[in-house]
C-alpha cells in the first residue's frame, strides 16, 4: 500500500572510489568531449549538453559497469542515526597489568582487533628500572622456596622436620606462586577468551603500576544497534522489520541487520524513554569482530507492508554529487556517456529512488561513476569550442 509517511531524504552514501587518487591526466589520452547539437529535441533539456567519450577498452580497464533502469517495488524508509552498544551486563572486560613496569603493546593490538584465547596483548617489564624487576625478584624467591620445600619434604617423613615447619614452607610456595606473573623477565597481558579490542588505555612505553588497566575488550558475539527514532513517527514502530546501517570505520559498506542474521527487538522501553524529539528502538546485530561497540552509525529503518509503489531505483554508488546537485551517467551509443541531473527520493542506504532524470531502459553506470566524473573534468571543452554531431 502507498503511505503518506513524511520523509526527509538524507544521508545517501554517494559513490566513492579508490580511483579518486589517480591523477586525472591519465584520462586525457582516453576520453574526449563532444557537445550535442543545439537543435536536438528540447524534451531532453534535463540531460547534460556534453557527452563523455570513453572507449570500451578504457571502460573495461577502469571497471565501468552499466545496468538498465527498471521499476522496482520501493519500501518506505525512515532515515535516522544510532550507536552500537554492548548488550547490557555482558561483553565488557578490562584487562590489567599484573606487575609494575614499562608496557609494550603487541603490534597487532589496535581498536577493533579480534583477539584469540591466549593471544598476547602486552608485556610489562621493570628491567633496568630503579629497584629492579619485581618479576625477576619474584621468580628467584619462588625458585628458592620450591627448593626449600623439596629439601624438607623427605625430612618431614623421617620426623626430623615438624608438620608445622612443612606447612609453613608449603604456604610460602603458594604465596609466591600467586604473586609471580609466570614471566621471569616481566609480566604478560593475554586474552582470556575470544574478544574484540574496544579501547587501548595506555601508550606504548608508558610506566604502569600493578593493576593498571591496559585494554578494554568486548567479549560478546552480539551487539545492540540503538536507533534514535523520531517520536513523531512512533505510530510506525510496529511496522519496523529491518534496517541498513553504515559506520565511519567502514564507510563504503552498507550493512543490513537482517543480512547479518540480526533482528528488530522492538522499542524495549517504549516512548517513555524518549529524549527530546526521539525515542530509542533496538536491533540485535551479530558481531563477527568487524563491528566495534561505541561506533556511531547512519541508519535507514525499513517498514514492512509499507510500500510507496514501483519506482525507479538505482544503486547509491551510481550517484555523484556536484555543487549540491546529483547526477548519474547514462551510456549512449558504443563510446558515449551522458550526464543526467537527477531528482532523488527515498533511499535505504544501498539504493535510491530517482524521481526524474532517467527514463525506462536507460543504461546507467552503476560502477565507475567517479571515473566518468574525472574523465568529464579532464576533458572539458573550452568555451567557444564544440564538436557537433
Amino acid at each position: 500500500m502507498k503511505s503518506k509517511l513524511p520523509m526527509k531524504y538524507v544521508n545517501i552514501p554517494y559513490c566513492r572510489s579508490a580511483y579518486a587518487l589517480t591523477a586525472t591526466f591519465v584520462f586525457s589520452s582516453l576520453i574526449s568531449c563532444s557537445v550535442h547539437d543545439d537543435h536536438k529535441d528540447e524534451s531532453r533539456d534535463e540531460h547534460s549538453a556534453e557527452e563523455i567519450v570513453l572507449s570500451p577498452h578504457s571502460a573495461e580497464l577502469f571497471g565501468v559497469e552499466i545496468s538498465r533502469v527498471g521499476d522496482s517495488e520501493t519500501q518506505n524508509v525512515i532515515p535516522a542515526w544510532g550507536v552500537l552498544e554492548a548488550l547490557p551486563g555482558t561483553g565488557r572486560q578490562i584487562l590489567s597489568s599484573r606487575s609494575s613496569g614499562i608496557v609494550r603493546l603487541s603490534p597487532a593490538i589496535v581498536v577493533g582487533a579480534l583477539l584469540r584465547p591466549g593471544e598476547s596483548i602486552a608485556s610489562v617489564s621493570g628491567k633496568g628500572m630503579a629497584g629492579g624487576d619485581a618479576n625477576a625478584i619474584a621468580a628467584e624467591e619462588l625458585d628458592a622456596a620450591k627448593k626449600e620445600l623439596a629439601r624438607i619434604e623427605p625430612l618431614r617423613k623421617d620426623g626430623i622436620v615438624s608438620e608445622r615447619e612443612y606447612q609453613a614452607a608449603l604456604a610460602n610456595v603458594r604465596k609466591l606462586s600467586a604473586s609471580y606473573s609466570g614471566h621471569a623477565t616481566g609480566s604478560g597481558v593475554v586474552a582470556p577468551q575470544k574478544a574484540t579490542v574496544t579501547k587501548i588505555l595506555v601508550a606504548d612505553g608508558q610506566w604502569v603500576d600493578a593493576g593498571a588497566p591496559i585494554v578494554e575488550t568486548a567479549t560478546d558475539s552480539r551487539l545492540l544497534l540503538k536507533v534514535d527514532f523520531p517520536l513523531s513517527m512512533r505510530g510506525y514502530v510496529d511496522r519496523i522489520n529491518d534496517a541498513n546501517f553504515i559506520t565511519p570505520d567502514n564507510s563504503d559498506q552498507v550493512r543490513s541487520v537482517g543480512g547479518l542474521g540480526g533482528s528488530f527487538l522492538s522499542d524495549m522501553k517504549g516512548s517513555s524513554a524518549a529524549v527530546g524529539a526521539y525515542m530509542p528502538v533496538y536491533f540485535s546485530v551479530p558481531n563477527d569482530g568487524s563491528l566495534v561497540a561505541g561506533s556511531y552509525a547512519d541508519v535507514w529503518v525499513k517498514l514492512s507492508n509499507d510500500s510507496i509503489g514501483k519506482t525507479c531505483l538505482i544503486p547509491c554508488g551510481a550517484v555523484v554529487e556536484t555543487e549540491g546537485e546529483h547526477f548519474a551517467y547514462v551510456k549512449v551509443g558504443d563510446h558515449g556517456y551522458e550526464k543526467r541531473r537527477l531528482k532523488l527520493g527515498v533511499t535505504d542506504g544501498k539504493n535510491v529512488e530517482v524521481r526524474s532524470g532517467l527514463m525506462a531502459d536507460d543504461s546507467v553506470v552503476i560502477n565507475g561513476a567517479m571515473i566518468l566524473k574525472m574523465a568529464e573534468n579532464s576533458g572539458k571543452i573550452p568555451e567557444g569550442h564544440s564538436h557537433n554531431h
